[in-house]
């Protein structure tokens, strides 16, 4: 080997970018491979060829004990490396529990529970990554500001109430109007999110001193703005921050008209509809939604064209055979899944004139909720059953969703009922009366165990996917019509669509207090919203003051049905009721399942938190019902937690007692009860509003019992 020359060390090299050693190194490295190692053992070894005096820097002891270590430079940056990896490491950590909290919390983002992320973030770290630690935490952190924020507000009228200092002369200056401003909304652990609107005065939060709530500014009078702040207590916790609390004594305040007579004339209450409203029920996969498609298209409701762009939609999804469905499933993930998951709406008229209002709702046991909702809105029902073979034996059996969905319609006062067996054209053998009439054996003395009277159920056959026996003009194909011969031999009965029009109109509660169940409110504006929703009973005109309860506030109505016209009235029979009203503060204050009605006294509906009930437990309840058991209370697409307080004496149909102290309730057993909500609820006596007096109860996701209101005790 030769030691590298001057020459060489001076020459420009491409490792001349790792410095003067590297550069030597490669210029070693490019001499040893040019050389001949033929002489040399195996095991040659230079101990002077690396030296540390030309390595290292000059600081180094001569001994050689204090010099630095070779490569401590790479394991400071490995250290630092691993350092950095695990630092994203916890960052990914706590973002994820950050998502996870949010989920749990039900809103939209951290913003609109008054936190940022960075602060959620640091509240997570604090807690060492305990999601139970940091959601306290924040419930705490929340509290505390909303506790410095009615601090502020007191203090800024504190101020705003204080005389003016002496010797003040001249006008005062103006005062700038209130300004509406919105604080944090409660954190909302259900399932949609909810906001508490805070009405502070703008020239207090400006640091302005503003006059007494009667004083006189400049020949103008200043009243000082109402608060709809929700109260909160300083212990915040899971239940106090579900939904907009109740404001009873604003009503008090804010000016209630006194009672009237009733403005419902005898012309109005002769005046009958024939809009009826059905929902459509049965288990999933029984075809409801294709055979409300196929409804649709005999009804010319879905034109020819737009049938097949559906049809080529569903094709290309790899679904073809659900382009009917799609007609009534329009959300992305429905069509996606292949399962109808809300209540989907479409409005058709009938050929004889009667208009239908068709109510899709799941047949997903996860959707039972929502098909309640539907059921509350509606007059009469569908019941869709598959004839194929397995279908109804799954359908009508145990976990089948056939039961459940009856009882809970006649819960939820439909009182007819028309039975559509449908996929009879690919029942073994196609067609069969034999099937047809085994089905209603079957499902016949069921129904009239729920509650339904042998002359409000019929049944039609159909196919929802060919259309035989669907009625209309629309024709099925020949080779439907062919595979259909054998039933044309036995059934002479109706069509689906005629037996839809013999539906008997259900009496309506015109002459009763004006009772609107809210479905949804969209803002309009600044102070505007549109509320949508179910009359249930009573009648409404432009120019009238509603009160949405139990929340308490009072709006006017500026338009009905998208008119401003007095003529126009909103009745139990009206098609998709909408009303627009003003002087809204804060939408999120007109939660859904919330109740419309006149602002009179004697017209404001009833806050229940306890109430004498009447049920009728089903066959799903496993558990005997005692003192203290807790469910899930539905009551017209609002749900509500309660527990049974007390078990009344029960009676039989003829009224006789047969229980002074019952001790519990077993299955398919009629008895008295008192319930404990969790919080105030809208409801009324069955007699008075049918719509707010009956009620299902679910535990573990069954349906367990239905019920009637019988008495308000709180």
């Amino acid at each position: 080997l030769k030691w590298p020359s001057a020459t060489d060390a001076a020459t420009p090299s491409p490792s001349s970018a790792f410095g003067a050693r590297g550069s030597r190194n490669m210029s070693r490295h490019r001499d040893v491979r040019n050389e001949i190692y033929d002489d040399y053992d195996d095991a040659y070894y230079d101990d002077d060829y690396y030296d540390y005096d030309e390595y290292e820097p000059e600081t180094a002891d001569a001994d050689g004990d204090n010099a630095p270590i070779r490569g401590a430079a790479s394991i400071s940056n490995l250290g630092a490396f691993l350092g950095a990896s695990v630092e994203v490491e916890e960052e990914r950590k706590v973002g994820e529990m950050r998502s996870t909290l949010l989920s749990f919390v039900g809103n939209q983002s951290w913003s609109d529970v008054g936190l940022t992320d960075a602060e959620v973030d640091d509240i997570i770290r604090r807690s060492e990554l305990d999601q139970a630690a940091a959601l306290d935490e924040i419930f705490a952190e929340v509290s505390r500001r909303k506790v410095a924020a009615e601090s502020a507000s007191q203090e800024a009228q504190r101020k705003a109430s204080l005389p003016p200092p002496p010797g003040l002369t001249g006008p005062s200056p103006a005062v700038p109007n209130p300004v509406r401003r919105f604080s944090a909304p409660f954190l909302d652990l259900r399932s949609s999110p909810t906001r508490t609107e805070t009405e502070d005065n703008g020239a207090a939060q400006r640091g302005l001193d503003t006059p007494a709530a009667s004083e006189s500014v400049s020949g103008t009078q200043v009243t000082p703005v109402k608060s709809f702040e929700t109260p909160i207590s300083r212990s915040c916790s899971r239940t106090s921050l579900r939904s907009p609390s109740p404001n009873p004594n604003s009503l008090l305040e804010t000016g209630l008209e006194e009672d009237k007579a009733s403005d419902v004339d005898e012309a109005e209450l002769e005046r009958t509809s024939d809009t009826l409203s059905m929902v459509v029920i049965g288990h999933v996969d029984a075809g409801k939604s294709t055979l409300m498609g196929r409804l649709l298209l005999h009804c010319g409701v879905l034109s020819t064209r737009a049938l097949d762009k559906l049809r080529r939609d569903s094709t290309a999804a790899g679904k073809s055979s659900f382009h009917l469905a799609w007609a009534m499933d329009e959300g992305s993930t429905e069509r996606e899944r292949g399962v109808t998951m809300d209540v989907a709406q479409k409005s058709v008229q009938l050929p004889s004139g009667r208009v239908l209002v068709i109510l899709d709702a799941p047949g997903h046991a996860d959707f039972v909720p929502r098909m309640i909702a539907g059921a509350a809105q509606a007059d009469v029902a569908l019941l869709v059953v598959p004839a194929s073979t397995g279908e109804f034996e799954s359908a009508f059996g145990k976990g089948g969703q056939t039961r459940e969905h009856a009882v809970l319609a006649r819960g939820m006062g439909v009182q007819q009922v028309l039975v559509a067996v449908n996929k009879l054209d690919i029942s073994e053998p196609v067609w069969s009366q034999e099937r047809f009439d085994d089905i209603c054996a079957q499902l016949e003395p069921y129904l009239l165990s729920c509650g339904f009277k042998s002359a409000k159920i019929r049944y039609v056959p159909v196919s929802g996917l060919t259309g035989v026996n669907v009625g209309g003009d629309l024709q099925p194909s020949s080779e439907d019509e062919e595979t259909a011969a054998p039933f044309r031999e036995w059934y002479g009965g109706t069509t689906l669509i005629e037996a839809l029009e013999n539906f008997a109109i259900p009496p309506r509660q015109v002459d009763k207090p004006f009772r609107f169940i809210v479905g949804d409110a969209t803002a309009l504006g600044r102070d505007k919203a549109k509320i949508s929703g179910t009359c249930v009973a009573g009648r409404l005109r432009v120019g009238q003051r509603l009160v949405v309860m139990p929340t308490g506030d009072i709006f006017t109505v500026r338009q009905v049905n998208g008119t401003r016209s007095a003529e126009e009235v909103v009745r139990p029979d009206s098609e998709n009721p909408e009303i627009v009203v003003q002087d809204v503060g804060d939408v999120s204050r007109i939660p859904a399942g919330s109740v419309l009605c006149k602002a009179r006294r004697s017209e404001l509906v009833p806050l229940a938190e306890e109430v004498e009930v009447q049920l009728r437990t089903l066959e799903s309840l496993f558990i005997p019902i005692i003192k203290g058991s807790a469910f899930l209370l539905h009551r017209d697409g609002k749900e509500v937690t309660c527990s049974v307080k007390k078990l009344l004496p029960m009676v039989d149909a003829s009224g006789s007692v047969i229980g002074k102290k019952p001790r519990h309730v077993l299955a398919n057993t009629t008895c008295r009860a008192v319930l404990k909500l969790d919080q105030v609820v809208c409801m009324d006596v069955f007699a008075e509003c049918r719509a707010l007096g009956r009620f299902a109860l679910r535990d573990r996701g069954n349906t367990v019992a239905v019920g009637i209101v019988q008495n308000i005790i709180g």
